[in-house]
């Protein structure tokens, strides 16, 4: 049987990074956290925080999931977050393009992944996870049968998320 694909955003899913949070904290330095993470570290000059669970609630999921990476961090993703995440190094890449030339469209990474999900698959099972969907993603998720999985910014993925998630997989 083939897995369902789940598209991973990682800004506001896999690293929270809501406005609250301090942007001078020291990865190393544990005292310096400003939130609830298992992790944090230095990519690109940006600093990641995992949330709590995050990676136990991945494991679950890519347990019932392929992963596809759906992020701004495009091919980066799997080379800079794969060695702290412990998952995603081989995992296909949606190329979003740059937000500026979408401005026409409320879900500005849509056209991107709807022209993969057109191109690279074959009416499968397809969930996508993200902080920034809106209703033109709910009508195109609709129209195809898909699930969309709305992270928050400032927790990221969530318990609640993952069993949706699961319920989808499994359904």
């Amino acid at each position: 049987m083939i897995k369902p694909l789940l598209l991973v955003d990682v800004d506001g899913c896999l690293n929270a990074f809501g406005y609250g949070f301090k942007r001078d904290i020291d990865p190393d330095d544990p005292s310096t956290w400003d939130g609830d993470f298992e992790d944090v570290f230095e990519a690109e000059g940006y600093i990641i925080r995992v949330p709590k669970g995050t990676k136990e609630r991945m494991t679950r999921l890519l347990e019932l999931y392929d992963g596809v990476w759906a992020t701004t961090w495009r091919f980066k993703a799997g080379p800079q977050l794969s060695p702290h995440l412990g998952f995603g190094a081989d995992w296909p890449v949606i190329d979003v393009k740059d937000s500026n030339a979408f401005q026409s469209v409320q879900t500005w990474k849509l056209p991107s992944v709807g022209a993969w999900c057109n191109k690279n698959t074959d009416g499968g099972k397809i969930a996508w996870m993200d902080d920034d969907l809106h209703f033109d993603a709910e009508e195109w998720a609709d129209r195809n049968g898909f699930f969309l999985a709305h992270c928050n910014p400032e927790v990221g993925l969530s318990e609640e998320t993952t069993v949706a998630l699961e319920e989808y997989a499994r359904g």
